[in-house]
């Protein structure tokens, strides 16, 4: 499961050619996305769309069922671009439903991220490093973590190393 801080639409499109052309990565996306006349059909094809306001049961069975098929599947712990946004469990929660590792990776931008309006003349693009760290389990994350600690106080703590990994990829 790779996991990304998210800051811009740009994110997904730097996942996946990171990745590169033969690891296909299928992405939890906002259900809102599919009316958007340009990305609506991205996610159709590279996402899962969720409803983030009131996801429910349905929402949790239907992304864990493409979990268990994807080979990757790409998470922004955030859920949104809107910057101070708190992260999210819901990463931790599915690796350790899945039993599957997490992926932390950190887009470092040199220059204006996301890049400056199209309408701009010149259009200005950052130089993008995508920084790839190394596999943690969900055990991993949560060594030294008292066995006694409530379990949504228990994801939160795991969210906030997964995002400090994330940050220092």
């Amino acid at each position: 499961m790779l996991v990304a801080a998210h800051r811009s639409y740009w994110d997904t499109a730097l996942l996946g050619a990171a990745c590169g052309p033969f690891r296909r990565i299928t992405f939890l996306a906002r259900h809102g996305l599919l009316r958007n006349p340009v990305l609506g059909p991205l996610v159709r094809l590279f996402a899962v769309p969720i409803d983030r306001e009131a996801f429910g049961i349905a929402d949790f069975r239907r992304a864990l069922a493409v979990a268990k098929r994807a080979r990757f599947l790409g998470i922004f712990p955030e859920g949104t671009t809107r910057p101070g946004a708190e992260p999210k469990p819901g990463a931790v929660r599915f690796a350790d439903r899945l039993d599957r590792p997490l992926i932390p990776v950190n887009i470092v931008a040199r220059g204006p991220y996301p890049p400056q309006r199209f309408l701009r003349i010149p259009v200005r693009f950052p130089r993008i490093e995508v920084r790839i760290g190394s596999p943690i389990t969900v055990a991993e994350l949560g060594r030294g973590l008292s066995a006694d600690l409530p379990r949504s106080d228990r994801h939160r703590v795991l969210t906030e190393r997964l995002m400090g990994l994330i940050h220092a990829a």
